[in-house]
């Protein structure tokens, strides 16, 4: 509700300035006004998305959105609640405009519960290269598989790379090596991701 007032009042101050400034068709007039509003709103999502490393805003955000299956699967996987998992999984994979991204919240359904059995040809169902090599190579470290440092070299993503190594050094019994990589995951991932990988950090390895 902050952020919206926010946007409605900028517009305000916004009309007032363009009345003052220019004189404009009313309908384009009342178009800037709706832009600037759009933009503020979408400007806070893409913040909580991507840009922030702020724990509680993104929190705030995905509390705010639990009404959201995909917000509420999330945040579920993030702080370990199964129910809320397995229900807004449920409820997304029904929903028709959620259909290209089956394959990525079936995979990370599977993974949260390590269900791991013929996860390979849902991966290869991804459509983003830069997912699907993740998985790939996720999927190859908890199944205690090779992983090569030319497949490794495939990860763009720094954080993702960062993160499979963290897990590769961690099997490997390399823990002091494992917790140097952990770190640069978090360092390299904002936003929603930040969140996961904190949240699942902190689980797992805090006492």
């Amino acid at each position: 509700m902050g952020i919206f007032l926010f946007a409605v009042l900028l517009a305000i101050m916004a009309h007032f300035l363009l009345e003052i400034a220019f004189d404009l068709h009313p309908f384009v007039h009342y178009l800037f006004l709706y832009v600037i509003c759009f933009a503020v709103l979408l400007m806070n999502i893409l913040i909580k998305h991507y840009l922030t490393k702020n724990m509680s805003r993104i929190e705030k955000f995905l509390l705010k959105k639990q009404k959201n299956p995909y917000y509420r699967f999330l945040y579920g996987l993030a702080n370990k609640d199964d129910k809320k998992v397995i229900h807004s999984y449920r409820k997304l994979v029904t929903q028709k405009k959620y259909q290209q991204h089956y394959p990525v919240l079936t995979v990370a359904f599977s993974l949260y519960f390590e269900q791991i059995d013929g996860l390979e040809d849902e991966i290869k169902k991804i459509k983003s290269q830069k997912l699907r090599t993740y998985y790939e190579l996720w999927l190859k470290i908890k199944s205690k598989k090779k992983v090569s440092s030319k497949e490794l070299s495939k990860v763009k993503i720094k954080w993702m790379k960062e993160a499979l190594l963290a897990e590769l050094e961690e099997i490997n019994g390399q823990t002091e090596q494992a917790k140097i990589h952990r770190g640069n995951a978090l360092k390299q991932a904002k936003g929603l991701a930040f969140y996961q990988l904190k949240k699942h950090y902190e689980r797992k390895y805090t006492n």
